[in-house]
């Protein structure tokens, strides 16, 4: 039994002795390590009229000896990158004629003060719709230079002016890729879109109208 033990331990020996520099060989003859990576991300989600945010941004560059850098990433490096437009879209970084390849998204949204100009009524089975100006209107007459406020820590604020000052309701502001929006608050949801530089608040919808006060 102790003999048959010892010719089973050279067999594995001899094993071991063979294939190991085969495991190194196939290792080494790997695809080589990229010379450009970006190790730490920066911002890729923006809104629309959004500017570049690379602040975050860290790349690594292997030089042909080996040597490896690590740099902040700057504005400067970054093609392609358009915020005029809504979509998923892809920027490019170059660093010493090396390449990386960035997808990003833009949200069809817009952050920032817009005034109500109008009320408009939507027919839900025609889509056809009115509208009148905001001030000409039964439910805001009493409240002009109307305002609403989206701001990119994710709030938003509903500015009125009443007869004793101005006025504002706070929400928690939640949009997304689309352009469709939520504003809430302990006592209320609200609803609405963003299309072609207007915001659009839902303000009664049944099963006949919609209606909605639109920004601009």
């Amino acid at each position: 039994m102790l003999k048959k033990k010892s010719n089973l331990t050279f067999v594995f020996i001899a094993l071991a002795l063979i294939v190991m520099p085969c495991v190194l060989f196939l290792a080494g003859c790997g695809e080589a390590e990229q010379k450009l990576q970006l190790v730490q991300y920066f911002k890729t989600s923006y809104n629309l009229k959004e500017e570049l945010d690379v602040s975050s941004g860290v790349l690594s560059y292997t030089d042909e000896e080996g040597n490896k850098v690590f740099l902040s990433v700057s504005a400067d490096m970054i093609s392609d990158f358009d915020s005029e437009t809504a979509g998923e879209k892809t920027m490019t970084l170059t660093y010493k004629d090396e390449i990386i390849s960035i997808k990003y998204n833009v949200a069809n949204f817009e952050l920032g003060t817009f005034t109500a100009t109008k009320v408009r009524t939507v027919d839900l089975t025609s889509q056809k719709y009115t509208e009148i100006n905001f001030s000409e209107s039964d439910l805001f007459s009493s409240q002009p230079n109307t305002k609403l406020v989206f701001r990119k820590d994710g709030t938003a604020t509903y500015l009125y002016q009443s007869a004793s000052g101005f006025a504002g309701t706070d929400y928690e502001l939640n949009y997304y890729l689309d352009g469709t929006f939520s504003l809430r608050n302990v006592a209320t949801t609200k609803q609405g879109y963003y299309y072609q530089g207007k915001i659009m608040l839902c303000i009664e919808n049944n099963d006949a109208t919609a209606k909605f006060i639109v920004f601009e």
